[in-house]
């Protein structure tokens, strides 16, 4: 048989076929986390008209406890991505996280509740606000269980949480659960 003067084939035993597998996962797993990782793109007119919506709302029912604002609106609760969370073994006393919420935190909770109470008078339940506390005392993470059924008075609720402070606490960040019963005022 002549020789031929291309280089001798070497098997690799579909070698060549894992990589180029890899390297399609690889990019399909980029893209998958991208597209996860985007919001949805609501135009700068549909943000105009809802916050001059918000702040019509706002003087139609009169004065009331000011929520924060500047918190950025959390994904609804299908969309958001469950994150694991830091393990914590810092320390707070008890006391001082009552004194805390005992505050305002209190007050701002409620006015969630009766922006909620104004579509449905007969909105209650109750409501476990799962706080991570960082190590400088401010609020790193907050979620909500419980019995309340009306997705935008918890988002506000999560929302006004996120810009509470508390004491440093001792050795690292601390998770607690702060309940509230939320009935009308009769």
């Amino acid at each position: 048989m002549p020789e031929s003067s291309l280089p001798p084939v070497i098997k690799q035993n579909g070698r060549k076929y894992m990589v180029v597998a890899l390297v399609l996962l690889a990019v399909a797993l980029v893209w998958w986390f991208a597209s996860r990782g985007c919001e949805s793109g609501d135009s700068d007119e549909t943000a105009a008209v809802t916050t001059e919506a918000a702040s019509a709302q706002r003087e139609q029912f009169g004065a009331e406890l000011e929520i924060p604002e500047g918190v950025p609106e959390e994904e609804p609760e299908k969309k958001r991505r469950r994150r694991a969370g830091p393990i914590c073994r810092g320390a707070l006393d008890a006391t001082a996280i009552k004194r805390v919420i005992d505050g305002q935190p209190r007050q701002q909770v409620r006015a969630c509740y009766e922006r909620g109470l104004k579509q449905d008078n007969e909105l209650e339940g109750s409501v476990n606000l799962l706080l991570t506390i960082g190590k400088g005392g401010n609020v790193t993470n907050v979620a909500t269980r419980g019995t309340l059924n009306d997705s935008a008075v918890l988002r506000c609720m999560r929302n006004v949480a996120r810009k509470w402070t508390f004491p440093r606490p001792e050795g690292g960040c601390v998770q607690t659960s702060i309940p509230f019963t939320l009935t009308p005022k009769r």
